[in-house]
């Protein structure tokens, strides 16, 4: 996973300033962690499934480092900054501490493996729903509906 969240940093890097708006890194990411949960979900079992699925969640993840930092400012506004970047951070940081128990729950209840893609799935894709919401309520740093606003 490593290697592809350097990649998808790196391409990031690259293309700099020709992505005119940080919500299109966000709408790759969020469409690629459900994506990666499909894969993980679909697929039989294998090493190029599984490196499938390695590289769309690393990429994913990459992205969503950046989009973190740089997106909550163009996406959220400057204003409470560090406030507005903590509770997400908390948002983030909590269930990804309890994920662990809750999907040994979950696999304990099904006496299996079976639907813990499919939990992961509808997690990131509900994720995935949710910042595309976030992002459409707010117009862009730039746009004549922020600045009047």
């Amino acid at each position: 996973m490593a290697p592809a969240r350097c990649l998808a940093r790196g391409v990031l890097f690259l293309l700099g300033r020709r992505i005119a708006d940080i919500r299109l890194a966000g709408y790759v990411a969020v469409v690629l962690q459900p994506l990666a949960m499909l894969v993980l979900a679909l697929a039989p079992p294998s090493l190029p499934v599984l490196l499938a699925f390695a590289v769309l969640f690393g990429a994913a993840s990459g992205l969503l480092t950046i989009l973190r930092v740089s997106g909550v400012a163009e996406i959220l506004g400057h204003e409470g900054y560090g406030q507005v970047s903590g509770a997400l951070t908390t948002a983030t940081v909590l269930p990804r501490t309890a994920a662990p128990l809750a999907l040994a729950l979950v696999w304990e209840a099904a006496g299996g493996y079976g639907p813990v893609p499919w939990v992961l799935f509808a997690v990131t894709a509900l994720g995935a729903l949710a910042f595309v919401v976030a992002a459409l309520d707010r117009p862009a740093e730039g746009s004549p509906a922020r600045r009047s606003g």
